[in-house]
């Protein structure tokens, strides 16, 4: 339950600095506190991963370029539309 919870508040986190560009113009410094706190969420989510007996995400498969790539692709994707 904390892995997901962390992965999904780091997620969460993420799209929001993606998604809301009029929050960079309406206040900037809370924009730009919010990458840092996703990328904060997702170590430690990270960390979490590696130490679990039976994690959500087997990190290891980030390992290969094709698995690396399509899940790249698909955040961009998601984010651009």
């Amino acid at each position: 339950m904390p892995g997901a919870a962390l992965l999904g508040a780091g997620l969460v986190t993420l799209s929001l600095t993606i998604s809301q560009t009029t929050l960079w113009t309406e206040d900037p410094a809370f924009a730009t506190a919010l990458p840092v706190d996703a990328a904060v969420l997702l170590a430690a989510w990270v960390r979490r991963e590696r130490r679990c007996a039976a994690p959500l995400v087997d990190l290891a498969l980030l390992r290969h370029l094709a698995v690396a790539g399509a899940n790249a692709t698909m955040l961009l994707g998601c984010c651009s539309a």
